[in-house]
């Protein structure tokens, strides 16, 4: 672990700690990935978009807020990328028929058949990732992160 990490580790609360390694885990991921995006038709943001397209909601389709909700980031973050995966095809904006001001973003075929051109690529990268924790660590992982995803849920929205 890096020296920054080891430094401050005792001085930290717990709940900072946790933030902070969720955060580092999460900057190591991407960086890893990217990398490869970076030399591929797209970028990981936009193959992540692509992802909750096609795999979320039966493929029918997210409005641009609950996309941006679940990729966690700003508005005009997901309108550029959006903007940018629709004048390449990879996607389509269908005006909702209960709404005229929202738009349903949907996957095309074209952009799903990308999708599955880079995807076993981004899960060797995930699964070298994940390998570097023995498995019974990975269990552990997952369902500490699980009760921790159900007791969030259990709280009033905000």
């Amino acid at each position: 672990m890096n020296s920054y990490y080891n430094i401050i580790e005792n001085k930290r609360k717990s709940y900072e700690r946790i933030f902070y390694l969720i955060n580092l885990l999460q900057n190591s991921f991407e960086k890893r990935a990217g990398a490869h995006f970076n030399t591929s038709k797209i970028s990981l943001q936009k193959y992540k978009v692509l992802a909750e397209l096609a795999y979320t909601n039966d493929g029918q389709g997210l409005n641009q807020i609950e996309l941006g909700k679940r990729l966690l980031t700003t508005p005009a973050n997901v309108t550029k990328i959006i903007d940018s995966l629709y004048a390449d095809k990879f996607i389509t904006r269908v005006q909702n028929k209960d709404n005229r001001r929202e738009n349903i973003i949907r996957i095309t075929h074209l952009g799903f058949d990308l999708l599955e051109e880079l995807h076993p690529e981004y899960d060797r990268i995930s699964e070298e990732f994940t390998d570097l924790l023995p498995e019974p660590k990975r269990k552990l992982l997952i369902e500490t992160l699980r009760a921790w995803v159900t007791a969030l849920e259990k709280l009033p929205k905000s």
